[in-house]
């Protein structure tokens, strides 16, 4: 790959990706690479590995990091919203792992509150 084809733009527009390539559609589910878990489509049982996902994103390019810049976005990459009682539908075995600090952690996500994407650094 040459050099500079993967800016800043790109970069966002990947980690915010939602095309799930085994069913041959945009389906935000836990196949893409925006990973929103908490859709289940899958059906897969919950393992301790498995509950991943985006739940923040963040893009930088050489120029950005040698001035110790980055873009970043609390949430789904795409700004889809985040539902933490989903989630926890969908893993029930989440919250009995993890605890209830890691429960409380996770409803400080709004699923009413877009988080867009901010430019963070000098």
């Amino acid at each position: 790959m040459s050099s500079g084809l993967v800016d800043a733009e790109v970069g966002k527009t990947m980690e915010a990706d939602t095309f799930d390539t085994y069913l041959g559609k945009i389906c935000p589910d836990e196949r893409v690479l925006c990973g929103e878990t908490e859709n289940g489509t899958t059906g897969a049982p919950y393992t301790s590995d498995y509950e991943g996902g985006a739940y923040d994103a963040k893009v930088s390019t050489e120029s950005m990091a040698r001035d110790l810049q980055l873009w970043a976005r609390w949430g789904h990459p795409n700004g889809d919203p985040f539902s933490a009682t989903a989630f926890l539908q969908s893993f029930p075995k989440w919250g009995a792992e993890y605890g209830p600090l890691a429960v409380f952690g996770l409803r400080t996500f709004s699923a009413q509150t877009p988080n867009p994407w901010v430019l963070m650094g000098k």
